[in-house]
């Protein structure tokens, strides 16, 4: 996504409302994994002043807690009946509207913003069955959309539920950390065929440095040579 700052931002997933004046995502997903969930907020705040209107909700799935054990928990990925998780928090933030529909702004100019949290794995990596993450189909549509006319026929939509649910969400969770970890799995060969293949060629080096420092030795051993600076040498009883 190009903004009018000159600002070039790519979003995890997106969906934006097709209709010709309406060039950026409405609603976008951004995943934190090796991010830290600070930068997560930062970039959902960024994409939100910078999409001008267009950009209505940003919804963040944070995993960064999970990444931080990672390397503690990976051997233990699906070899097991109980599933093994890290922390995982959903963030919702959402531009704010008001009765009529127009975009809230704070006094410093910039767009008011309400963050909702949802916590389906707890930092032991227990799970919580009873969360839900909400989304209305009003969180798809642009604020500027909301505050025109169309309003009053669109206001409805908020009473329109997407609900993502623990089961459905920790589901997603498990088979992303199962696929991370074959991905870990599948590169772990590869680079231990470069550094194989890095000792290899050092090891022929080494060994045709070696055989060309033994040729050169041979080459210049006395008995070897008939003449040396143009006099023929003659074996002589007991001495050459």
């Amino acid at each position: 996504m190009e903004f009018v700052s000159n600002k070039t931002l790519r979003g995890d997933c997106s969906f934006i409302y097709e209709e010709e004046n309406y060039t950026h995502p409405t609603l976008i997903f951004e995943i934190a994994w090796s991010q830290s969930t600070d930068k997560l907020e930062e970039r959902a705040i960024e994409l939100i002043e910078e999409g001008n209107g267009q950009i209505r909700t940003v919804v963040g799935l944070d995993f960064f807690e999970t990444w931080n054990i990672w390397d503690t928990i990976r051997d233990q990925i699906g070899n097991g009946l109980d599933p093994i998780r890290g922390p995982f928090t959903a963030f919702v933030w959402r531009v704010v509207v008001d009765r009529n529909g127009q975009q809230v702004f704070n006094a410093n100019g910039r767009p008011r913003v309400q963050k909702s949290n949802y916590l389906f794995c707890d930092c032991d990596g227990t799970a919580n069955l009873t969360e839900r993450l909400q989304l209305s189909l009003r969180d798809f549509l642009p604020a500027l959309v909301i505050k025109e006319e169309r309003w009053g026929k669109v206001k409805d939509l908020d009473n329109v539920k997407l609900e993502l649910d623990a089961l459905t969400m920790l589901t997603y969770f498990d088979d992303a950390l199962k696929k991370q970890k074959r991905e870990d799995e599948n590169s772990k060969p590869k680079i231990e065929r470069i550094e194989q293949e890095i000792r290899k060629r050092r090891g022929e080096r080494a060994a045709k440095r070696k055989a060309d420092l033994e040729k050169e030795h041979k080459q210049w051993d006395i008995s070897s040579f008939n003449e040396i600076g143009g006099h023929r040498l003659r074996k002589v009883q007991g001495r050459a």
